[in-house]
């Protein structure tokens, strides 16, 4: 774990039959990302797969995290999606968001941006 530098979460607060439950998204220190897609009784949907971001995108996702922690606060909203954050330094957790809402929390937001685009460049797990 002393080289996992963020795990991120993006969860349904609503789950349905088949539907989509969770992303997660293991970030480590060489810019490799482990992603995690996993549906509602419905493996055959599930995707695991993996990318390696570049520096300018491993900086600007570490920079926005920054920033989004000047803004973190709870948000209360019906019908929205929950987000988590661990962030990690060799090994030890040093910033913590759990299961909450961002709408309205503007680098926040930006951070679901820059890990969805992560998914656009990933290839399946075990490709090179």
């Amino acid at each position: 774990m002393n080289n996992i530098l963020l795990i991120a979460e993006h969860s349904a607060t609503s789950i349905e039959p088949d539907a989509w439950l969770n992303t997660t998204w293991t970030i480590y220190a060489n810019r490799h990302v482990i992603i995690n897609i996993r549906y509602n009784n419905n493996d055959a949907k599930d995707r695991d797969l993996q990318a390696t971001i570049s520096e300018d995108v491993f900086e600007e996702l570490f920079n926005t995290l920054e920033l989004a922690k000047r803004e973190d606060r709870k948000v209360f909203v019906f019908d929205s999606t929950e987000w988590s954050f661990k962030q990690y330094d060799n090994g030890n957790q040093i910033y913590r968001r759990i299961g909450a809402a961002i709408d309205g929390l503007m680098e926040f937001e930006k951070l679901e941006a820059i890990l969805y685009q992560v998914i656009k460049r990933a290839k399946p797990a075990g490709e090179a």
